[in-house]
C-alpha cells in the first residue's frame, strides 16, 4: 500500500494514536499509518460515519473486533487496539512492512515451485486461525497478503460487510477485487468460510503462474468464467495442482476446509511447532527461500518527521600537533627506571618479612583478612553467574505452560462461538482457569531476583495472569449459558465481562513482554507475543 499525504479533512489523532498518511481508501473507510506514544507503528482503519451511524453493523463491528483479537498466528496481523462505543469507530491492527504478493508477482515473477508450497502452507495456516477464531476474511486476495521478513502475513481481516450489501454491488470496491470472489458471492450470497478456501486457491495460483486463474479484463466476462469456466492452472507446481483444483470447486460444500488444506500441505502450525518463514522478494528483487534459523527482522520504522533527532553539524576534532622525535625515548627511560625502582623495594621488603620478629601473632593479618573476604571462591562465583540464567529458564518454562493454556482458551471460545460444543468448551475454559490460578501460585514460588526488572516483570506478568483467569471464569460462564445454542452463539454481560478482562490482560501482556523479551535474547530463549501468554 502506498503512503500518501493525509487530506485536510482527515483527523490528526484516533485514541492513542497520531496519523501520519494514508495507506488506502474504500467503501468502509479510510486506513492510516499512525503511530503509538512508543512509535510503534500501526495500520488504523476509521469507519465511515454512514456505518457507525448503523446500529446492526455496530454491533457487528463489536462482536468482530472481539473475535479478532483471539486470533493467535504468526501469519495474521494482530489486532493492536480498537474503539467500539465512541465515534469515529476504528481499529488499530499490526502495521506489516513488506511488498504484498500482487507487487512482488508483477514485479519478480511467479513464486519459484520449491518456495510455493511454503507460501500456500502458511497461508493455509492464516485462513485457519480466522475460522478458528468464527472470523471469515471476505476480501483475501494477493493484495492483502503482505510478504514480511518472517512469512506472509494477512491483513485487512476481520470487518464486517454491510449488512444487506454484497462485495460486487458495494461501494468502493475496486474492478480487481472481482478477479477474487467466489462464484456464491458473485451471486448475491454472503461470504462464508468456503468463500476464503476459493480465495485462497485464487492467490495460490496467482502466485504459482503469475496470473490470475480466470484471467482478467471485462469484468462480466470474468465474472463469467468464475461462475462457469474451469480455472486455467497450467504453470501451477505438480504437487500442488490437485488441491489448488478442489478449493476453486464451484459449489462451496464440495471444497475442502482450512484444516485439511494443513494436514495436506504438513503445515507444521497445525501440529503446535513454530511456523516456517517462506519465500519472500529480497530488497534488491528476486525471490529467495526458507531459512528458520536466521530470518532477518525487518527494520524498525522511522519516526514520525516531527520528531526525528536532527544532531548538528560539527567539524572534526582537530588534530593534535605532532611531539618532537627525542620524546619517547625520554619517556620510555623513565619507565624503566620506575619499574626497576619498584623491584628493588619489593625484593627488601619481602627479605624482611623473612626476619624472625619477637612478636608473633595467631591471628590473620589484616591484609590477609581483606583479602580473605573480598575474594570470592571459584564455586561462589560460577553460582552468582548462573543465577539469572536460572531464573530465566524457570520463567521460561511458566511461560511454555501459559501459552499452552492460551491455545486451549482459544479453541474453547471458538468452539462455543459456533455452538459447536458450549458444554465441553465450558468445561475446558473452567479448567483453564483453574489452571491460571496454578500459575499465579507457581510465578510466586519463583526467585527472579537475579533478572533485571525483577520486580515490574513479576507485577506485570502477575496482573496479566489474574485478568486471564477472570477471562477463563467470565468465558465459561458465557459457554455454559450457550448450551443448546444453533449458528452464532449470542453475546451476554458474561461475554462482555470475559472481553474486558481480556482486554486489561493484554495490557499487561505487553508491558510484561517488552521486559521480558530482551532478557530472552540475552539467554537464548522464546522471544515472546501477547498472544503466547
Amino acid at each position: 500500500m502506498a503512503l500518501v499525504p493525509l487530506r485536510s479533512t482527515d483527523p490528526m489523532s484516533c485514541g492513542p494514536y497520531q496519523l501520519h498518511g494514508r495507506l488506502g481508501a474504500g467503501g468502509m473507510g479510510v486506513v492510516y499509518l499512525a503511530f503509538g506514544a512508543d512509535n510503534t507503528p500501526v495500520a488504523l482503519k476509521v469507519l465511515q460515519p454512514a456505518l457507525a451511524h448503523d446500529e446492526d453493523y455496530r454491533i457487528r463491528f463489536i462482536r468482530e473486533v472481539n473475535a479478532a483479537r483471539l486470533v493467535d498466528s504468526p501469519h495474521v496481523a494482530r489486532v493492536m487496539a480498537a474503539e467500539t462505543e465512541q465515534e469515529p469507530l476504528w481499529m488499530a491492527t499490526e502495521y506489516v512492512e513488506g511488498a504484498t504478493l500482487a507487487h512482488a508477482v508483477e514485479a519478480n515473477g511467479p513464486v519459484p515451485s520449491d518456495r510455493l508450497r511454503g507460501l500456500a502452507a502458511d497461508l493455509a495456516g492464516a485462513v485457519l486461525a480466522l475460522h478458528t477464531a468464527g472470523l471469515v476474511h471476505r476480501d483475501l486476495k494477493p493484495a492483502n497478503v503482505v510478504l514480511a521478513w518472517s512469512g506472509p502475513k494477512l491483513i485487512d481481516f476481520g470487518i464486517a460487510k454491510h449488512e444487506g450489501a454484497t462485495d460486487l454491488t458495494q461501494s468502493g470496491v475496486t474492478v480487481g477485487s472481482l478477479q477474487w470472489m467466489s462464484p456464491e458471492v458473485l451471486n448475491g450470497h454472503p461470504a462464508a468460510r468456503s468463500s476464503d478456501i476459493f480465495a485462497w486457491g485464487l492467490c495460490v495460483a496467482f502466485a504459482g503462474t503469475g496470473r490470475p486463474p480466470f484471467g482478467a479484463g471485462n469484468p462480466t466476462a470474468v465474472a463469467y468464467r468464475i461462475a462457469s469456466e474451469q480455472p486455467d492452472l497450467q504453470g501451477l507446481a505438480s504437487d500442488l495442482a490437485p488441491l489448488v483444483a478442489a478449493t476453486l470447486n464451484k459449489d462451496p460444500q464440495a471444497r475442502p476446509t482450512a484444516r485439511d488444506l494443513t494436514l495436506a500441505l504438513g503445515w507444521p502450525g497445525g501440529r503446535g511447532s513454530q511456523a516456517t518463514a517462506v519465500a519472500v522478494p529480497r530488497p534488491e528483487g528476486g525471490w529467495t527461500g526458507p531459512n528458520p534459523t536466521n530470518v532477518v527482522p525487518p527494520p524498525p520504522p522511522p519516526p514520525p518527521y516531527s520528531q526525528r533527532p536532527y544532531a548538528p553539524l560539527t567539524p572534526a576534532p582537530a588534530r593534535r600537533p605532532s611531539r618532537p622525535g627525542w620524546l619517547l625515548p625520554v619517556v620510555l627511560m623513565g619507565v624503566l627506571l620506575v619499574a626497576a625502582a619498584i623491584a628493588i623495594t619489593i625484593l627488601v621488603t619481602s627479605n624482611n618479612s623473612s626476619t624472625p620478629t619477637a612478636h608473633t601473632s595467631t591471628g590473620p593479618s589484616p591484609s590477609a583478612s581483606t583479602s580473605a573476604s573480598t575474594s570470592p571462591s571459584p564455586t561462589a562465583s560460577a553460582s552468582a553467574s548462573s543465577a539469572p540464567l536460572q531464573a530465566a529458564t524457570a520463567l521460561d518454562s511458566l511461560l511454555v505452560d501459559s501459552s499452552r493454556n492460551r491455545a486451549n482458551v482459544v479453541a474453547a471460545v471458538a468452539s462455543a462461538q459456533s455452538c459447536q460444543d458450549p458444554a465441553g468448551a465450558a468445561s475446558t475454559l473452567t479448567q483453564a482457569a483453574n489452571d491460571r490460578a496454578a500459575e499465579l501460585q507457581r510465578l510466586q514460588t519463583l526467585d527472579l531476583s537475579a533478572l533485571p526488572g525483577s520486580n515490574q516483570l513479576v507485577s506485570a506478568l502477575t496482573s496479566a495472569l489474574d485478568h486471564s483467569q477472570a477471562a477463563d471464569q467470565a468465558f465459561a460462564a458465557w459457554a455454559t449459558a450457550s448450551e443448546g445454542c444453533t449458528g452464532t452463539a449470542p453475546h451476554d454481560s458474561n461475554y462482555d465481562a470475559a472481553s474486558d478482562a481480556s482486554n486489561a490482560a493484554t495490557t499487561s501482556k505487553q508491558q510484561f513482554v517488552n521486559l521480558w523479551n530482551p532478557i530472552a535474547q540475552q539467554f537464548g530463549l522464546t522471544v515472546r507475543q501477547t498472544s503466547d501468554i
